[in-house]
């Protein structure tokens, strides 16, 4: 009876894990597959859709995705170098030589996919990957300071500029604003005048 609940229960179990893994999305898995290529070869430059793909379905074989939606995302959905074609990720980058490997802060991508996802929530894949995401912010990314088309702030740095330098410069131009700040001389006295109108004797 035990035994009979033991593998009841496992198979309760292993039905919420799927349910749960379904979650999963398809640009995350190639990304986890990608990753896990990265990771055990490091003098590797990029891989084949083929490798990603055969990793793809060997760490995850129960997720149900079919091959042409993995395919779609290695070689278009992901790849932050290429225009966007449904998908904006930037999840990949794609070698000169065909190959992928996983996209790095700092890489050129299209500007139709600033702001994409670049990788998975950590909170969102199984915890047995958490390891492949450490090892990426670690030791792969290396992100460097987000340059001007990632930070919206470091973006306004020099705006208006030419507008300062036909003024003159900023202090020029908040000098000669204190110094008019009620008119010149001749407003001023039409600006009393208008205040403070002369009365008529009587």
């Amino acid at each position: 009876m035990i035994v009979a609940n033991a593998t009841w229960l496992d198979d309760i179990l292993n039905i919420l894990y799927i349910n749960i893994m379904k979650e999963l999305k398809a640009a995350d898995l190639v990304w986890l597959a990608a990753a896990q290529l990265q990771k055990e070869q490091k003098d590797r430059a990029g891989f084949s859709p083929d490798q990603i793909l055969k990793t793809a379905l060997a760490i995850e074989p129960d997720l149900g995705f079919s091959l042409n939606t993995l395919r779609t995302h290695i070689s278009r959905h992901c790849v932050a170098n290429l225009p966007p074609a449904g998908a904006a990720h930037r999840m990949l980058t794609r070698n000169p030589n065909g190959t992928y490997r996983l996209y790095r802060h700092g890489d050129e991508y299209h500007p139709g996919r600033a702001g994409g996802k670049t990788g998975p929530d950590g909170n969102a894949i199984p915890s047995r990957y958490k390891d492949l995401i450490e090892w990426f912010q670690r030791e792969y990314d290396n992100r460097p300071e987000l340059s001007t088309s990632e930070d919206p702030l470091l973006a306004l740095r020099g705006l208006g500029k030419e507008l300062w330098r036909e003024l003159g410069g900023g202090e020029k131009f908040i000098h000669e604003l204190r110094e008019n700040w009620y008119g010149n001389e001749e407003q001023k006295a039409r600006t009393r005048t208008q205040r403070f109108p002369k009365r008529r004797a009587g």
